[in-house]
């Protein structure tokens, strides 16, 4: 056994833990031992590539009786994964390096052999109809001309074994199809086949139209044609499920209606297939979190490994679309923004090591922003932090930043040199969110920095360092990585636990700007969660 061990090859590549700990539980299926206690010892030094797809395999594992151990290696390693990991607490082990593994060598093999045979009840699949829970899910599968004809035909395969896993009736789960290309094809509305068999065998015969990627229209026919009040059933959950393997046509006009999809009641979920689709777009596809409903997987042979996970994804949704109340002489609250009322002061930290050209989509995104907040009164401050270097001013919150001309011609002249994140965010700490820089006691602090790969992993080590200080100062920081090379994951360790959505990606420095949007909705959403903190105290 030793020699088989020490003659395994390293593989490389992601993190697949789920695949890991799917495998190990299909061999215990395969070769059980009965009366010999099952466990199973996962080892990583990150995160992995899908962590709700790894605590679902985890699960099943424990379900089939086998006691799963999590090791942590480094410091890299994601703490509440590795509890969702393990068996218990008490099964969960950490250390600094691999070096440090032979620390924990007695430990774990005592607490291995204390093990008692585990009752292993059968393994059951998940529940007929998410408990008998009616919905109306609409799939969107993209037709386009770069999916091949095969890949259509597993994209296909997917999505009837996805039905098969929902009771399918009048009275619980309904289920439309529609294709997209340059134009949208709807195969069949909700209603048309309340049986299973009848259902597969319908998305079986769907064929390929081949052409662009109009996601904006498929998502607007599921609002305007599948969720149409005559079509769907108002008590029930209302769920569009969209397969695309690229960017859209225009992205754009797909953020706007999916946008207006949500707003009016419907829970989207963006699956990604292939290395060529825009994580970003997924994101302002699907609804939120997006650790819940946005899926990706590298190719169209891989999209089995998620069906099962979707499938409960879509069980766990219990919201149905809210009724419009009729129209009454009430007056409607204000839209919470950062205003007066919510003051915010920003900082933007002009990326390390960009060119001027990189730096003027940058300066591009604050311009456009400009133009959606609040300046002209005291509800928003901007200021752009200058580099470590005295001959670069920038300027602060104080300086004219409440004039959106003046902030626009300060801006033109901004000079680009080299600085590492974590001296950036130090920066932002030390001087920028001073009161003697013209920061507010009241207002709501946040920090925007933008990252490339280009400064490498020391360069995000540094800036780690620097966010405990951060959140003591009650300094709220959205990070930005540019380019197809950021790690989320890496990203994630800059910002605090459970602040997922303080992490944007942009696919390039030019369509940098696509995220105006988003990030206003983040300010805003901000400066209302620091009003509730503030009433609670």
């Amino acid at each position: 056994m030793k020699r088989a061990i020490g003659a395994t090859v390293q593989l490389l590549g992601g993190t697949r833990t789920d695949l890991a700990l799917e495998r190990m539980r299909q061999i215990y299926e395969a070769e059980e031992r009965r009366g010999a206690p099952k466990l199973a010892i996962v080892i990583t030094d990150g995160e992995s590539t899908y962590t709700d797809m790894t605590a679902y395999q985890a699960k099943l594992a424990r379900q089939h009786g086998v006691t799963v151990f999590a090791v942590g290696v480094g410091h890299s390693v994601n703490e509440k994964e590795l509890a969702r990991i393990a068996s218990s607490p008490e099964y969960v082990f950490e250390v600094d390096t691999f070096e440090a593994l032979k620390t924990i060598r007695e430990l774990l093999t005592i607490k291995a052999c204390s093990l008692e045979q585990a009752d292993s009840p059968p393994v059951t699949p998940p529940t007929k109809g998410c408990d008998g829970k009616p919905a109306d899910v609409v799939f969107a599968l993209d037709a386009s001309s770069s999916i091949w004809q095969l890949d259509f035909t597993k994209q296909l395969s997917f999505v009837e074994d996805v039905v098969s896993i929902f009771e399918i009736s009048d009275n619980a789960t309904r289920v439309g199809v529609l294709t997209y290309a340059d134009r949208v094809r709807r195969h069949f509305h909700l209603h048309k086949h309340t049986d299973g068999a009848e259902l597969r065998a319908a998305i079986g015969e769907i064929e390929q139209s081949g052409g662009n990627t109009n996601t904006a229209a498929a998502i607007r026919a599921i609002r305007k044609h599948y969720f149409a009040p005559r079509r769907s059933r108002p008590d029930v959950v209302h769920i569009g499920i969209v397969i695309t393997d690229g960017r859209s046509d225009n992205p754009k006009e797909t953020a706007r209606q999916a946008r207006m999809a949500r707003k009016e009641g419907i829970h989207l979920f963006a699956v990604g297939v292939g290395k060529h689709v825009d994580q970003r777009e997924l994101y302002n596809i699907a609804s939120q979190p997006p650790e819940e409903y946005v899926f990706e997987v590298n190719n169209y042979e891989a999209l089995g490994s998620v069906k099962q996970l979707l499938a409960m994804k879509t069980c766990e949704v219990t919201e149905p679309p809210t009724t419009p109340k009729p129209t009454t002489t009430t007056t409607t609250p204000p839209i919470v923004v950062c205003s007066p009322q919510l003051p915010a002061d920003i900082v933007f930290a002009m990326p390390p090591d960009v060119t001027s050209a990189q730096s003027g989509h940058v300066l591009g995104l604050i311009r456009n922003l400009t133009t959606v907040l609040d300046l002209e009164g005291s509800g928003v401050r901007l200021g752009l932090a200058p580099k470590p270097c005295h001959v670069v001013p920038g300027f602060s919150l104080g300086e004219g930043s409440t004039n959106k001309e003046e902030v626009i011609s300060k801006m033109t002249s901004f000079p680009v040199k080299r600085a590492d994140p974590g001296e950036v965010i130090k920066h932002i700490r030390d001087v920028s969110f001073q009161e003697s820089h013209g920061a507010r006691h009241t207002s709501r602090k946040i920090g925007v920095a933008f990252v490339d790969t280009a400064g490498g992993r020391g360069d995000l080590i540094l800036a780690a360092s620097e966010m405990p200080r951060m959140q003591n100062d009650g300094i709220e920081l959205l990070v930005v990585g540019v380019g197809d090379k950021v790690s989320r994951t890496e990203l994630n360790s800059l910002i605090a636990p459970d602040m997922d959505r303080n992490v944007m990606i942009s696919s390039s420095w030019e369509h940098l700007n696509d995220l105006s949007d988003q990030m206003k909705r983040r300010f805003d959403d901000l400066c209302a969660e620091y009003l509730l903190k503030a009433h609670k105290q």
